[in-house]
Order: C-alpha cells, then sequence, then structure tokens
C-alpha cells in the first residue's frame, strides 16, 4: 500500500501515540480527524496493519463500528487491501469459538446492536439478546475480555453516533476498550486523550480532493429562465461534456459523473421527491436522451435502486446518479464532479458529506488544467451556504468575475513550484536521530538495553530523580519607583522548592523541543512533533522500554538538556542534506512553466467583496480586503493614469495565477505572487507589487526574479517593467518603482518616479 507523505506522517503519528498511550494504566482515547477525500480509511488500515505486525506481550482484538451499511463496504476494503497481513476480518456470523481471536477485526453497524425495546428495556436486536447458545455480542466480548485479550475500538464517522447514551452505554459495559479511536471529517467529542488531525491543505496540495468547489459558475447575468430545473440540469450536462471533452484531450479515460439531489430532507422517498424524481427523468430522457432504459441514468434510493452495478468504473455508461441522502456517507466514487440542488430542499446548506461525494480527484492528482481540478455544484436556490466545518474557507467559492472582451493575450512567461517541503523535520529523521544517539554515547542499535543505559549514565546523564522543580519566591518586594527600576529582580531574602505539576513539565518539554528546531529548519509548527515522536521512540526502543512513561522521558529529557542539545544538534547536521536531497528529488519535478494569460473567468470566496473600478480587466471586480498601499495605488496611479488600458490584480497560492520563483533568505525556493499585472497603451507590460517601509527590506529577495525577468524578456524583444512599488508624500501621492536590487529603504537610491 503506497501512501501519500501526509498518510503516512499521520499513520505513524498515530502509530506513535497509540504505543504511548497503551501503555499507560486505565482506558484511554483518539481523536483522528481527517477531511473528507483524505483517505480515512487506508490510513487506518495500514496503521491497523502496523499494530498487528508489530511484536507486543499483550494482544489486542478490534471492533470497527460505522452507520448503516458503511461497516460493510469497510470490511470489503479492508479484505482486498489487506490480503495477506495479520489482520482477519469478521462480521457476527464470522466469530467463531464465541470470542474475538487476537488481530480479529469485527466489522458491525450501530444498527444492529443498539436498539432497545422502551416498553421492556431489553435488546431488540438478535445481536444483543441472549439465547440458549450464547451467541451474541456482549458474549462474544466478555469471553475476549476473560481470555486477556484487549480491546481496541474503532468509531468510524463518529460524529454520527457517539453521542448518544445507548452508545455509550454499549461502549462502557460491553466493548470495554483499552483504546477508543474516534475517526470523523468532524468530530465533537470532548474529553479525549490524545488528537492526530490531518489538514485539508495537506490533502489538496497532494492531489487527492479538488482545489475548489465553483457554484453555478458563469451564470451571474442568466436572464428570462422559464422553467429553473430543466435550465440548471442542462448547465450541469453542459460542463460534464466540457470536462469530459478535456478529460480526452489529456488523454485520461475519466468520464465525470453528474450527481441530482433529490429535495426532501426525509430518508424515505416522499411525495415531494416522487414528483421531483419524475419530473427529473422525464427532462432527462426527452431533453438529454439520458434514461434508464439506455443505462445512462442511475438511482440510488432506499426504495429503488437501478443500473449501480460498476457505477464507480470509468467505462460505466452511467452519467448522471439520482440520489438522496443514503451515498452522502460512505460512498467512493472519484469521477463525480458535478452536483445538483433544487430549490425545494429545506435547507440551503450544502452539507459536508454531500459535497465530499464531488471533492475527491479520479486519478488522485491534479491535471495543471484548472477546469479538471475543481468541483461544480448547479443550484436555483438564491443564496447556497456550505456547512463544510473544517474546510479551509476558500475553498468554496460562489462569485465570479468575467474576463472583459477588450483583452489580447499577452502570454507572459510564468513559473510556479508546486509545494513540495516546508523546510521542516520529515519522518526520515526518526532513523538519523536514533543513528546519532547511539553513536554520540558509542553504541549501536544492536546492543541491549541494559547495555545502552550504562553507557548512557557514564556520558553523566541523570537518570534516577528527575522530578522537575522550580524555586518559588517568597516574600518579595518590588520598589515603589518602578520607573527607575525597570528589568530589576525583585527584591526577596527567601524562597521555596516546588515540584512542577505534569501539565506544566509537558509544557516546558513542548518549548525545548520547538527551541530544537533552528537553526537547522524554521518550520517549528511542522517540526517540533517530529523531534518529541523521535525521541521517545529512541528511548523507548534502546534504552528504557515502552512501558516507561512520557512524563518521565519528559523530566529525563529537561533534567539533561545540555546533554539532548547535543545529540539533536548533532542529529540535525547529519539530516540537513538528507533532507535537502529528499526535496530535491521532489522539486525536480515540481515545477510547471508555461505562457500564463489572464484567466477567463475568476472565481472569488463568500466572503468577497464587489468594488467598482473602471480599467480593471475583470468584470465585475471582487477583492479580499486591501492594503492601504494597495488601494492608493489603485485609485491614484492606476485608475488615473490615461496611459493604461487596463490592470489586473493577481491571486496566490495557485499555478492559475502569475508567478516567479526567487531563493528565499534561506536559500530556499518559493513562489512569488506580484499583486498588478497592468497593460500600457503603448504595449508595455507592467508587473508591480506595492511595498511599504517593513516589507521593502524584508521582501527584498524577490526583487531578484524581478531583474532577470526584465532582461529574459528584453532579450525576446518583449517591452516589460517590473518592481515594486512605493508612494512618497509630495503635493499628490507619488509613486516609484524600483530599478535596482539595491535599492535605498530610507532614500529614494535605486527608485525610479512613474
Amino acid at each position: 500500500m503506497i501512501l501519500k507523505n501526509y498518510q503516512e506522517k499521520h499513520v505513524q503519528e498515530l502509530f506513535n501515540t497509540t504505543l504511548r498511550l497503551i501503555s499507560d494504566e486505565g482506558a484511554k482515547s483518539i481523536v483522528f480527524k481527517a477531511p473528507t477525500g483524505s483517505g480515512k480509511t487506508i490510513m487506518m488500515q495500514e496503521y491497523l496493519r502496523r499494530l498487528a505486525e508489530t511484536p507486543q506481550d499483550r494482544e489486542f482484538a478490534f471492533v470497527w463500528i460505522s452507520v448503516n451499511d458503511l461497516s460493510r463496504q469497510s470490511k470489503r476494503s479492508f479484505e482486498r487491501n489487506l490480503a495477506g497481513s495479520p489482520l482477519h476480518f469478521s462480521e457476527l456470523s464470522d466469530i467463531t469459538d464465541r470470542e474475538l481471536k487476537k488481530n480479529e477485526i469485527l466489522f458491525i453497524n450501530w444498527e444492529s446492536i443498539r436498539s432497545i425495546d422502551r416498553a421492556t428495556g431489553e435488546w431488540k436486536v438478535l445481536a444483543m439478546k441472549d439465547n440458549e447458545r450464547d451467541e451474541n455480542l456482549p458474549t462474544y466480548l466478555a469471553n475476549t475480555h476473560e481470555a486477556g485479550r484487549e480491546v481496541i475500538l474503532i468509531v468510524d464517522e463518529s460524529h454520527r453516533s457517539l453521542a448518544t447514551s445507548k452508545a455509550q452505554e454499549l461502549i462502557m459495559n460491553y466493548i470495554k476498550p483499552k483504546l477508543q479511536i474516534e475517526v470523523s471529517a468532524t468530530p465533537d467529542s470532548v474529553g479525549y486523550d490524545a488528537k492526530v488531525e490531518t489538514k485539508i491543505e495537506e490533502v489538496i496540495e497532494a492531489g487527492m480532493i479538488k482545489k475548489e468547489v465553483l457554484i453555478n459558475p458563469g451564470l451571474w447575468d442568466t436572464k428570462d429562465v422559464s422553467e429553473t430545473d430543466k435550465f440548471i440540469i442542462d448547465e450541469a450536462l453542459k460542463k460534464a461534456r466540457e470536462l469530459r471533452a478535456k478529460y480526452e484531450e489529456i488523454g485520461s479515460s475519466v468520464r465525470p459523473l453528474v450527481l441530482i439531489q433529490l429535495p426532501s430532507e426525509s430518508k424515505t422517498t416522499s411525495e415531494l421527491d416522487k414528483t421531483k424524481l419524475e419530473r427529473t427523468k422525464q427532462v432527462l430522457d426527452t431533453d438529454f436522451s439520458i434514461s434508464l432504459a439506455n443505462k445512462k441514468l442511475a438511482i440510488w434510493l432506499s426504495d429503488e435502486k437501478e443500473n449501480l452495478d460498476s457505477i464507480e468504473s470509468y467505462e460505466s455508461p452511467v452519467e448522471v446518479l439520482i440520489f438522496k441522502q443514503a451515498i452522502a456517507t460512505g460512498w467512493d466514487c472519484p469521477r463525480a464532479q458535478i452536483l445538483v440542488m433544487f430549490r425545494e430542499i429545506g435547507s440551503i446548506t450544502f452539507e459536508i458529506q454531500t459535497v465530499g461525494r464531488i471533492l475527491r480527484m479520479p486519478e488522485q492528482k491534479h491535471y495543471n488544467e484548472y477546469i479538471l481540478d475543481v468541483a461544480y455544484a448547479y443550484t436555483d436556490l438564491e443564496r447556497a451556504k456550505i456547512g463544510i466545518h473544517e474546510m479551509a474557507k476558500n475553498l468554496i467559492k460562489d462569485k465570479f468575475s468575467k474576463r472583459k472582451e477588450v483583452y489580447e493575450n499577452i502570454s507572459l512567461p510564468s513559473t510556479f513550484l508546486r509545494r513540495t517541503e516546508y523546510n521542516d523535520l520529515g519522518f526520515s529523521f526518526y532513523r538519523i536521530l536514533t543513528e546519532s544517539f547511539l553513536s554520540h554515547i558509542s553504541s549501536s542499535s544492536m546492543a541491549m538495553l541494559p547495555a545502552n543505559m550504562k553507557k548512557l549514565q557514564e556520558m553523566w546523564v541523570k537518570t534516577d530523580n528527575v522530578m522537575i522543580r522550580n524555586n518559588l519566591i517568597t516574600d518579595g518586594k518590588i520598589l515603589v519607583d518602578i520607573d527607575h527600576h525597570t528589568g530589576e529582580a525583585i527584591y526577596s531574602n527567601t524562597t521555596i522548592e516546588t515540584k512542577t505539576e505534569e501539565e506544566l513539565v509537558k509544557l516546558a518539554f513542548d518549548v525545548f523541543c520547538r527551541e530544537q528546531v533552528r537553526p537547522q529548519f524554521t518550520n517549528i509548527a511542522r517540526s517540533y512533533k517530529a523531534i518529541i515522536e523521535a525521541l521517545y521512540i529512541t528511548l523507548e526502543e534502546h534504552f528504557f522500554g515502552r512501558e516507561t512513561s512520557r512524563y518521565y522521558f519528559q523530566c529525563l529529557i529537561l533534567s539533561n538538556k545540555e546533554f539532548f542539545m547535543d545529540v539533536l544538534t548533532k542529529a540535525k547536521e547529519i539530516y540537513l542534506p538528507v533532507r535537502r536531497a529528499e526535496v530535491e528529488d521532489k522539486r525536480k519535478t515540481q515545477i510547471i512553466s508555461r505562457n500564463w494569460n489572464i484567466p477567463s473567468i475568476t472565481a472569488f470566496p463568500e466572503d468577497s467583496v464587489e468594488v467598482k473600478y473602471t480599467k480593471n480587466i475583470l468584470e465585475p471586480f471582487y477583492t479580499g480586503k486591501l492594503s492601504k498601499w494597495e488601494k492608493l495605488f489603485i485609485e491614484e496611479y492606476l485608475e488615473k493614469n490615461p496611459n493604461i488600458l487596463w490592470w489586473y490584480r493577481n491571486g496566490v497560492k495557485s499555478e492559475l495565477f502569475f508567478s516567479l520563483i526567487y531563493k528565499d533568505s534561506n536559500g530556499d525556493s518559493q513562489n512569488f505572487f506580484p499583486d498588478f499585472i497592468v497593460q500600457y497603451a503603448d504595449g508595455t507590460i507592467g508587473i508591480f507589487d506595492p511595498k511599504d517601509g517593513f516589507t521593502l527590506e524584508k521582501d527584498r529577495p524577490k526583487y531578484i526574479p524581478f531583474a532577470q525577468y526584465t532582461e529574459e524578456l528584453k532579450a525576446q524583444w518583449r517591452k516589460v517593467i517590473c518592481g515594486f512599488i512605493r508612494v512618497e508624500w509630495e503635493t499628490n501621492p507619488t509613486f516609484y518603482r524600483s530599478i535596482q536590487d539595491d535599492y535605498g529603504v530610507d532614500n529614494m537610491s535605486g527608485w525610479e518616479r512613474m
């Protein structure tokens, strides 16, 4: 099973967290938060495989609980992906000897185990009822515990099922898990022992899900529509044909699927649904030749399922699927790219699971073709909202600008670097730290724990009585004349010694590990946890064993800071060229070079505001918050200059926009998105980036590609001027352009008046 980088990272984090928690007394819980489309099931499969293959002095059985038929889908996925692993997979009817065996995963859904007769208080479902043969879940679990086997409970889609009193009763009285793992895109649990989280940005960057969801793209100026439902279906199918042609153009066999959601919110098919279903089927058949008979239409309702065989396949003839809530959870069809919703739907919210059906990339990669890298939603709702709590707020875009017809292609050479690294410590650091640590004490990975402990103590590392203590000042005095004694120590004759609480030790330990990231690496947020886990793993596997608490390790390290700082410094120095080589290998294939033109249509998030400007090349012009200098440059120069035909405010963070590559102060390659592209009447193209005093100095490395770019285009007889922009107040604001890389910040050296 080949994992994406972020998947490997979080699988390992989940694995390490598990080993830490199960070594402690009592029941523990982990929340695993991962966005829709991130591959939660794949990550859980790899995590459980590693756990089963790791030698342990204890045995585990697993219970996987989910909703509806999702548990059975998960079981089939496990059987497909983990054939040959130590794990074996069962439903209730597969259990032998009335107990769960070592490394056995029981897949079950909530509906089959938690229903109780309100009148009698007895279980309604056979799986929970007593019977003569003792073949029920409570018996199986009791026997499993009696055999000395601990249970790990995985609750899939935990936000939908875990909060009820019956669910909690089942867990506490019957399952009694040593470890409970709650898996969800939107977990709502509190009081858990650890949390592992996958960020949506990681998933997008890995090409697993679409970059954006566009709502009714290109329909803002539509007028005189008499039958809105037919019109919306027509637009969705037009988009599907456009996408299919583009897939064929790039040599892909993907056939995009359109999803049409029936309006009522009830689980069963209501009279409203039936009316809308017949109307939709009629429109599809009469106007678009899409019907059940010709296999181009599929239906997935609670009481009607048609043409669903192999619908996920690219070879499937199905072009449209009509559905309700039934497919909102667990269904995986990555070729689904277009969603249609109608006005009759009571809620004006696109729920996370429904939108999630069109977010997945069909081939788990971005195509560098904007129309293929986004999803589409069509609706006749007056104002739609997206109920996706954990998603980046700019993912959903429902405002659109069209490029004005006056535009003629400028075809500017543009280079975009796909993000391949974060100047952070990767998972290969674990091995490096272990090797460096053992080398530091003149040992090897083959040495036994006692031998390593002896060498550690010979290095004057304090391993006993490592409780962290602080001195607490008592009876102190602050001199009243504070204005003349700022920064002086508080006056006191006495102190008392106190023991530090575990929470404060953990905080001090985190601070210590954060401080160890630099100077070799700069991304503290992404790196310090790698240092923590690498230290834990090394100390567990080569010195103290897995029964030792993390609290002891924290105290040990804080009591021997200088020793561990030396170990970490040497490890980072060894690791730095290794990490750079890893990044360079990725980077070689990550630079996108192309001739760039202003997109014909640009999408903006809901919180963008429309601003009226005459010369902007987009219509209408939407923007987020403009800086003081950007606003001044637009209103006092771009709009008032008679020699300017049009201007464009560039976007960021996407190859859709114009970009250059520069080296930052650490020598790492980064993308630079200049703020403005300007077309002058004489054919000159201006590429400008307004700055204030602070950013002029901070962004100096970005000026180098400006200068290089100008020279390269001059050699091609292109008329281009580039530079930073600063404003000086004379009678009126006057704008200057930087013309050399050693431009002055406190003076006007290297600046030219515009």
